[in-house]
């Protein structure tokens, strides 16, 4: 539902916001930041914190981007930890491959993503990095 908000808040909404559809998608963005990091599993907070700070960036809401990275990047770690102690049968390959699987993606995203003056141009790679020791 998010993905189709932020996509096309317009069409989703009907017309209600009369011009206001930014604001709206911000709400939803906040929603997801809410919620997501509330759910029990790190690989799965991973996919959906990646999905909503795509979202946010493909509609150039930075800071909120930022924010699900650095989220992100604090759930990383925490899947090692939870494949060890909970093994699912469903994964092949296990925290290696899911890991694996998410750097490519976040790789992706970082590509487009846009630098800060004050940290750096390639600030969040750094910080990839740094989530991976």
């Amino acid at each position: 539902l998010v993905r189709g908000v932020c996509a096309n808040p317009r069409a989703v909404t009907a017309g209600v916001l009369k011009g206001r559809p930014a604001a709206f998608v911000k709400a939803c963005l906040a929603f997801c930041h809410i919620t997501i990091p509330s759910l029990a599993d790190p690989a799965r907070r991973c996919r959906l914190l990646l999905v909503a700070g795509s979202l946010s960036l493909w509609r150039n809401f930075t800071p909120q981007f930022e924010g699900f990275l650095g989220v992100f990047f604090s759930t990383v770690p925490d899947i090692g930890s939870t494949a060890l102690s909970q093994p699912s049968p469903g994964s092949p390959g296990g925290a290696e491959a899911t890991v694996r699987e998410l750097f490519q993606q976040v790789v992706s995203i970082l590509v487009v993503a846009p630098g800060c003056p004050e940290r750096g141009p390639l600030y969040l790679f750094r910080e990839l990095l740094g989530c991976t020791d």
